[in-house]
């Protein structure tokens, strides 16, 4: 099985695109996180590798997600993304519009 990596921090700082600074990156991920926690979308590995902390080398994997949460990112991660504002809270309507489809 190939493994389909969605984003990695490094991409967002310093390697990306309007993003203040390292903190305004790992933020945006432990909202993602958030998010996948809540909504129970996160498996055993992921939420091991969650627990050990988001730093410059983390990354969002097909290996960390349940099935349905590679169903949701991979149809609607890249759209999530384009609405994001790192120095606001994630709007995270566009991915629950995709989680309530697919549930």
């Amino acid at each position: 099985m190939k493994i389909h990596v969605f984003d990695k921090v490094k991409w967002h700082f310093p390697d990306g695109k309007n993003c203040l600074d390292l903190n305004h990156a790992l933020r945006h991920f432990k909202q993602l996180i958030h998010w996948l926690r809540k909504n129970e979308l996160l498996n055993t590995y992921g939420k091991e590798i969650a627990a050990v902390g988001i730093d410059v080398e983390f990354s969002i994997t097909s290996e960390m997600l349940t099935n349905t949460a590679n169903q949701v990112l991979m149809a609607k991660y890249d759209d999530w993304l384009k609405t994001v504002r790192y120095e606001e809270i994630s709007d995270f309507s566009i991915l629950d519009v995709a989680l309530a489809e697919i549930r």
